[in-house]
């Protein structure tokens, strides 16, 4: 997966920087599948990410064909989609990628009015 998506990436940025932490046996929980999560971060500090995981062997078989059941378990495939995602959240430029933006807006709803505000630059030092 690791070797997929830093494929994929290098062709844009030659330092891409991957990080591997991976759980086995009790740890994992068992888990019969694989995912990796991307984050990238801009030069305003602003972090974009997404996110693949196989599909377990045991849902809806009857609604995928045989070429997508081999295709979404190959670690390879789950690599490209993930980098192939992330580039596209780059592309959209916005100041939260789109996997947060319901969780930010549920936030800003529950608070008070002019209280929540989102901005690319939040330079938080104390």
């Amino acid at each position: 997966m690791v070797d997929a998506a830093r494929s994929i990436l290098n062709k844009l940025l030659p330092d891409v920087y991957i990080f591997t932490d991976h759980s086995a046996g009790l740890e994992g929980a068992k888990s019969p599948g694989f995912g990796i999560a991307l984050v990238a971060e801009t030069t305003t500090g602003v972090l974009m990410c997404a996110e693949c995981c196989s599909e377990s062997e045991g849902r809806d078989k009857s609604q995928r064909s045989s070429k997508d059941r081999s295709r979404i378990a190959l670690p390879e495939d789950v690599g490209e989609l993930a980098a192939a995602q992330l580039l596209e959240e780059i592309k959209r430029g916005g100041v939260v990628d789109s996997l947060h933006q319901s969780f930010l807006l549920s936030l800003c709803a529950l608070t008070p009015e002019d209280v929540s505000r989102c901005a690319p630059n939040l330079n938080i030092e104390s």
